[in-house]
């Protein structure tokens, strides 16, 4: 999501199920918080929550987390939204598969 053109680009090559979803969490997210500041704060409020129904061990946390992982050096600040929308992305994919039958 690019916040200053309000526009989602997703690569199709490369896209899943969980991409269109993801990207889609982080236009709402980012304009509802608004600031950087304050959707650190918020992302990490959020995915306290999450966490503490998640077992440190369950795959679902691991895939979060590996993801997030990814995000280093200046890009580190945005694990927590990133963990999020990869959770997003997760849960609507499997939504779609259970629709699907």
């Amino acid at each position: 999501y690019i916040p200053e053109e309000k526009v989602i680009h997703v690569n199709l090559s490369s896209a899943t199920l969980s991409s269109v979803p993801h990207e889609i969490f982080h236009a709402v997210f980012i304009e509802k918080v608004k600031t950087d500041e304050a959707a650190g704060k918020a992302a990490e409020a959020m995915i306290m929550s999450v966490r503490k129904t998640l077992k440190d061990d369950s795959a679902l946390a691991k895939r979060i987390d590996d993801f997030a992982a990814t995000y280093v050096g200046k890009q580190a600040e945005f694990q927590n939204e990133e963990r999020l929308a990869e959770l997003v992305g997760i849960l609507k994919a499997g939504q779609e598969c259970i629709q699907g039958y």
